[in-house]
């Protein structure tokens, strides 16, 4: 516990020192006049203002997630007590007052109360009261309550179990892998972890590396028993995932004991719960895995906009102290020479802007059209199912894949959604490097000795953040929710009446009274014609343009153009402007007398020191986040 907990001073003291250079930096830059900030370090400035962690919670159903959570809680409120617990992602935040809302993608809201958690979160209760589709595009349900062990900085996002039999459990938490912090996975003590666990970790390192491992019920076995698997569990993780994993520790915890330190206020029960030393380690894991790296991309922004700044005072106060008339005249000149050149390559008629939103236009159609070639009859997609379906052997095995299909299909379209959207993503970064590249050195005109102002990475908030967002909220969830909409209501059923569960579509099969063979070429005939019929509808809900509104994938391609296209308009007619400040700027000085001009130079000499002072500050904080990284590092296990 002390180990991790020492860590917690360090980590507030570099978070707060951050803040404050962040906070310096904008201000400075505004009183000095310098180009404006780039939006990623007020985006910054707020997560580290926020210091908030989205935390996900997974694990094979029954592990006692849900458990460990209304542990945390203080009291019983998410569903447990169900055959298969969760359905929908609840995101539980610490309060003061409760309230629950569902959380649409779109973020429109509906506020339920603490006795509808149950009848929107539970698959089973869901089957038969008529939980809302997945269709609907629900992000989450959200819980705010007094969280009596909950860290007030954590939001914990509370999945369904991965061993479900439903065909949306893993397709939800895979969707929300990529926009957490960390993954808290949960193991129990009843065995060490198994082959169904150990293939989900190997998806879940696909996206992260950021694992952090608890194994509940400890309550449940003997101490020696439970230590026992806790020990192979570890060893497993070290032997299998080597390095590939941010640490193999398993922390135990008994969320049994946990609840009755909230009920009873007994400090003995939160002594054998474990739950100090476990939130201890939780902390200090957040920070190294995601709190290092926003202070870290903190300081990156903030070293790239120093530069920038430096750069531009140093060729204001050599222009302000070159002493020959002609060579200000020429300084003039080269300011206004390179402010038409990147009027003319980048401004509205420019002509290297226009290749690029040709480009970034190509590049929407040709991802367009790959994903409609994969949905289409004989395309991808269709020929890896059909062939499957075609190697069937026997109606079990029919039966068999008729329950399996609708998740893998489902995941199938996610993946090849996935494929594309990145690769669209990684070449409009690649055609908009050199209108970055251009923009971030517009404006200094001055050679100095300080060489080229350092040119920051493409802004988070224009790019990156756009199609995670657009990708995560609209697209991906329409298609997880609409694909589950439609393949279940088809194949959560056994071929021939094996179990007689399934939609109406299917009841002839179960009258059946022909011979084996035919039974299987029949289910086999039927089940490649289900195949296409929902591709087809998948073509149709996303690709099909109607009279009111484009086709969903025709949407989000034609809003990145947009986007993409207002954010290059912004910024260039900013770099325009912030570059006819500067040629007004040395117009200006051009009319100073000596007495004048000397006057601004000390004033500028003011400028840089203070400003320089401020590069003092960023070398100083990422010398102590290195540090604390390489201590952190050398703390763990080996």
């Amino acid at each position: 516990m002390s180990t991790a907990t020492s860590w917690e001073p360090q980590i507030e003291a570099v978070r707060r020192r951050t803040l404050g250079l962040l906070q310096a930096l904008q201000h400075n830059g505004q009183a000095f006049e310098l180009p404006a900030a780039p939006d990623a370090l007020p985006q910054l400035e707020q997560k580290l203002t926020a210091n908030e962690y989205e935390v996900l919670v997974v694990g094979e159903a029954k592990r006692g997630k849900s458990t460990f959570v209304n542990a945390l809680i203080g009291r019983d409120l998410l569903p447990t007590d169900v055959d298969i617990a969760t359905c929908q992602v609840f995101r539980i935040c610490p309060a003061q007052r409760e309230a629950y809302r569902l959380r649409f993608e779109d973020d429109s809201q509906q506020v339920i109360t603490a006795a509808d958690l149950p009848r929107y979160g539970s698959q089973v209760l869901a089957d038969i009261e008529g939980t809302p589709r997945l269709d609907q595009i629900i992000r989450w349900i959200e819980v705010d309550v007094p969280s009596r062990f909950l860290p007030a900085n954590v939001r914990l996002l509370d999945t369904p179990g991965l061993g479900a039999l439903y065909a949306a459990h893993a397709a939800i938490t895979h969707r929300f892998v990529p926009r957490a912090d960390a993954v808290v996975f949960v193991l129990d003590s009843q065995a060490p972890i198994g082959a169904p666990e150990i293939a989900f970790l190997e998806e879940l390192l696909k996206v992260t590396s950021h694992l952090f491992f608890i194994q509940t019920k400890i309550d449940l076995f003997r101490k020696e028993a439970w230590q026992e698997i806790q020990k192979r569990n570890q060893e497993i993780l070290a032997q299998r995932f080597k390095d590939r994993l941010t640490d193999c520790r398993v922390w135990p915890i008994s969320s049994t004991n946990l609840r009755k330190a909230a009920q009873t206020g007994d400090e003995d029960y939160l002594l054998v719960s474990r739950h100090k030393e476990l939130a201890a380690a939780l902390q200090a894991f957040l920070f190294r895995v995601s709190g290092w790296v926003r202070t870290a991309e903190a300081l990156t922004v903030a070293n790239a906009y120093h530069d920038l700044g430096r750069k531009t005072l140093a060729s204001r106060l050599a222009n302000v102290l070159e002493q020959s008339k002609q060579k200000r005249a020429e300084n003039q000149q080269r300011a206004v020479e390179c402010r038409r050149r990147f009027d003319a390559e980048w401004g509205e008629h420019g002509q290297k802007r226009r290749e690029l939103l040709e480009g970034l236009h190509e590049a929407a159609t040709r991802a367009q059209r790959a994903f409609l070639q994969a949905l289409q009859p004989g395309g991808k997609i269709d020929r890896s199912y059909q062939a499957k379906i075609d190697g069937l052997q026997s109606i079990e095995e029919v039966s068999e894949y008729a329950q399996l299909l609708p998740a893998q299909l489902q995941e199938a379209v996610l993946e090849e959604w996935r494929s594309i959207s990145e690769a669209f993503q990684a070449r409009c970064l690649e055609l908009l490097a050199p209108f970055w590249n251009a923009a971030e050195t517009a404006h200094v005109f001055h050679e100095t000795t300080d060489g080229p102002p350092a040119v920051a990475a493409p802004p988070l908030s224009i790019v990156t953040d756009y199609f995670d967002r657009f990708r995560r909220a609209y697209l991906d969830a329409t298609i997880t929710g609409t694909t589950v909409g439609i393949l279940a209501g088809i194949f959560a059923f056994p071929v021939g009446g094996l179990v007689a569960i399934g939609a109406a579509i299917w009841a002839g099969f179960r009258g059946w009274q022909v011979t084996a063979a035919r039974q299987l070429q029949e289910a086999q005939r039927q089940l490649r014609g289900h195949l296409n019929q929902i591709l087809s509808q998948l073509r149709s809900h996303y690709l099909d343009v109607n009279p009111t509104r484009p086709g969903m994938v025709e949407e989000f391609f034609t809003t990145a153009e947009r986007q993409l296209s207002n954010k290059i308009h912004q910024l260039t007619t900013q770099k325009l402007a912030e570059t006819q400040a500067e040629i007004n700027r040395m117009l200006e000085e051009e009319k100073f007398n000596d007495a004048e001009r000397q006057a601004k130079a000390e004033a500028l000499n003011k400028q840089l020191a203070q400003w320089d002072a401020l590069r003092q500050d960023i070398q100083e904080i990422g010398n102590a986040l290195q540090d604390m990284e390489r201590n952190m590092a050398a703390s763990l296990p080996r």
